[in-house]
């Protein structure tokens, strides 16, 4: 207990003294601090290098004292800028040292002393102008460090982006990707092409304004923003665009906080906007939608390719950014397979089918850009037809755990932003699940190289004004911040938590409301054999919040019981566990069905293998006691493209009253509901006999979020093994279960 103790403070005392998040890669505590005062003197040693980054620490500082600090040399109270290279470190590293009498930063390259400034200006509003004596020597794990805002869905301020770009800098994120156009809307002035903004800037109100409206009756603040409705020809409408003159100013305002603008122009699918204008660039020649997107430009059409240069001309002198992002994603094919024009150029080209079409498509327009001097992003959807190796690829598809192995092994340059966790547009996106993101941390350690980073996405469909995306994106950027800065062995979350609470202070106090953030939970859940039952530990980014719950399936309130640490749960039973602030219970509220069965801890063989990306907890996943939450990549729900075929060893032959076992389907996921359960009983684990068959009874094209229990009673079945067989009848795509429940 005295060794517990003695960490805990030794941390807290850490911490007290490097309040800076991302948490730097290495703290030397020292005595004594510096105090900043109007006589501090200001001394500059960087051949000219550093002119805008110094004049970015005086604006800090005058915002703390009044004043700007005079320049000059010697005396006991200095604060010293320096060019010089911080050894053992990356180029953009700094050093930042701190003694009762100096501060000195040191780096080589701008952005390291860019960086160096947003770790004082971190530690001048958590301490004060008395700054506690220390050295951090400090540099990025990783290259990329963004986030993704869709403007075409829902449109925002100017002023709001060049907020965010600034709440990025401070905490040392590096990259706002603007995803420009959709087929909602186009929202950037392309003057060789006008109608682009003269007909697709604005819309009537669609399904998404809509659904926005709806929610606006029990929540106010996710309403559209008024100053984006317009009347035009007596209807309402929304929308708006950036001017060339808009973006150059905030291409400035981006370098000056050394954030690059990545622009993204999505093709060939989610092209509606441009079609709508300019319905020659589709096989067609007329807006429509196929089997499930939007129809998409025609690649046979010289035209398209017209029209993609002048658009990719004018961006290229807009955005003077290393990469344009050209999307590349969820390209229905539909018109294509229909299209004489289409099949006509696949057979001059020698394209076996229409993923091969989309890569020919990509590859053409990439070589125009790389010949422009610029790289290539594209969504991982790109590498179904194969396509050039240096193209950069960013992984979404969560759902296929592949794609960044994939990716790697094929040479490309993988930046992570997967729908889970990543997607901040989700309510559910949890900062603790951002932190600890597995397979970003497992591809890292053999594939460094090839992992550019990672960023948030925020798609704005139900997204209707700037305040609410800033209460999804922050606080939990802030988790984004640290797993992309900061070296894994150098982290903490309990540490983070504690950084986390002062930024929350610091977010409130620049503008960004956070008083209901999401209050998401994340679970860790164990079986305890020895007391039969299942135990609940939650994690959360707030320190210590107030928890409490039920066991009955009714809604917890502030009279429920309080919820303490490793609770026990032993009876079946539907736990609720709900966040108490001010006196009321924050929606969502976390629930599961948890039950400690008669099978628990019997052990399972496998006829057939588990995926190899969705193993959950390997052989004991179906009879560990462990139920899973509502998505398919909770830890507890274990995925199959065949069969699912095991058999239990029941120990002995005893009579159970009912098996029972819950699968999911999310259909537009690739996630189904298998055609039918099949249960058969043995003697000796061999030779089977039949005992139930169950049907499935569920539409495989119903869409959203279903769950089917397959359910019999065991009355008659005698023997000592079971047998249960799940019939994948689409094996190209998934079944997941997460338990076998005998009673």
């Amino acid at each position: 207990m005295k060794k517990i103790f003695f960490l805990a403070l030794l941390l807290l005392s850490e911490c007290a003294q490097a309040q800076i998040l991302p948490r730097p890669v290495s703290v030397t505590n020292a005595e004594g601090e510096f105090t900043l005062t109007p006589q501090t003197k200001l001394m500059v040693d960087d051949q000219g290098a550093f002119t805008q980054e110094v004049f970015t620490l005086q604006e800090a500082i005058q915002a703390k004292i009044g004043a700007f600090l005079a320049t000059g040399h010697g005396g006991s109270n200095v604060l010293t800028i320096k060019k010089n290279i911080v050894p053992n470190a990356s180029a953009n590293a700094y050093k930042l040292a701190i003694t009762p009498q100096q501060i000195s930063l040191e780096a080589s390259t701008t952005e390291g002393v860019f960086y160096g400034v947003q770790s004082l200006k971190q530690l001048l509003d958590t301490e004060g102008v008395s700054i506690k004596a220390k050295t951090i020597v400090d540099y990025p794990a990783y290259g990329w460090r963004g986030l993704m805002l869709d403007v075409s869905r829902h449109f925002y301020p100017f002023e709001y982006l060049k907020q965010q770009i600034e709440l990025l800098a401070y905490y040392k994120m590096n990259r706002l990707h603007l995803h420009l156009t959709d087929d909602e809307g186009w929202r950037i002035e392309i003057k060789s092409l006008p109608e682009l903004t003269q007909k697709s800037a604005y819309r009537d109100f669609d399904r998404h304004d809509s659904a926005v409206i709806r929610r606006t009756a029990q929540d106010k603040r996710i309403a559209l923003d008024p100053r984006f409705l317009q009347e035009h020809n007596g209807k309402v409408r929304y929308g708006g665009f950036y001017t060339q003159e808009e973006i150059k100013d905030l291409v400035k305002f981006a370098e000056k906080h050394h954030v690059e603008l990545v622009p993204e122009i999505d093709m060939p699918g989610h092209m509606m906007a441009a079609i709508l204008a300019y319905p020659e660039l589709c096989s067609t020649g007329k807006p429509s939608w196929g089997s499930v997107f939007s129809q998409p430009l025609c690649p046979a059409k010289e035209e398209v390719f017209t029209f993609a240069t002048k658009v990719l001309d004018e961006i290229i002198q807009m955005f003077p950014s290393k990469y344009v992002h050209i999307g590349a994603d969820e390209v229905d094919k539909t018109t294509w397979k229909a299209s004489d024009l289409c099949q006509q150029l696949m057979k001059k080209e020698n394209l076996k089918d229409e993923n091969a079409l989309q890569s020919w498509f990509v590859e053409r327009v990439s070589n125009y850009l790389k010949a422009a001097g610029k790289e290539v992003v594209v969504w991982d959807d790109a590498l179904e037809g194969g396509i050039s190796k240096d193209i950069n690829v960013m992984y979404w598809r969560d759902w296929k755990a592949t794609i960044p192995f994939e990716s790697v092994a094929a040479g490309h340059e993988t930046i992570f932003c997967p729908g889970t966790p990543l997607y901040f547009s989700r309510r559910d996106s949890a900062s603790y699940d951002i932190y600890h993101l597995r397979s970003f941390q497992e591809l890292t350690v053999q594939n460094k190289n090839l992992i550019k980073g990672a960023q948030a996405n925020v798609w704005a469909e139900q997204i209707g004004n700037s305040n609410w995306a800033n209460l999804l994106i922050w606080p939990r950027m802030l988790a984004l911040a640290e797993l992309t800065w900061t070296p894994f062995e150098q982290r903490n979350w309990e540490d983070f938590k504690r950084r986390a609470a002062l930024q929350r202070t610091y977010l409130q106090g620049v503008g960004i409301d956070l008083a209901k953030e999401s209050p998401f939970l994340t679970v860790v859940q164990q079986t305890d054999m020895a007391n039969k039952g299942i135990r609940f530990h939650f994690e959360h980014e707030k320190i210590n919040p107030q928890l409490f719950y039920t066991l009955d399936g009714t809604e917890p309130t502030a009279n429920s019981k309080p919820f303490t640490d490793n609770l026990l749960v032993k009876k079946p039973s539907t736990l609720k566990v709900g966040i108490l602030e001010n006196g009321e219970i924050l929606q969502p509220v976390f629930t599961r069905p948890v039950e400690f069965h008669k099978g628990v801890g019997l052990k399972v063989k496998y006829l057939q293998p588990w995926h190899k990306n969705y193993p959950a907890a390997g052989e004991v996943s179906l009879t560990n006691g462990q139920q899973g939450d509502d998505y398919y990549k909770d830890v507890n729900w274990q995925g199959f493209t065949n069969d699912l075929e095991v058999i239990i060893d029941l120990e002995k032959t005893t009579g159970y009253k009912e098996i029972s076992m819950r699968f999911m389907q999310i259909c537009n996921e690739d996630v189904l509901i298998p055609g039918y359960v099949e249960i058969s009983v043995s003697d000796d684990g061999e030779h089977f006999r039949k005992h139930a068959t169950i049907q499935n009874d569920v539409d495989p094209k119903q869409l959203g979020l279903i769950y089917k229990v397959f359910k019999t009673s065991l009355k008659g079945a005698k023997g000592r093994y079971l047998k249960v067989l799940a019939k994948n009848v689409h094996p190209e795509q998934f079944i997941f279960t997460d338990e076998i429940l005998l009673r």
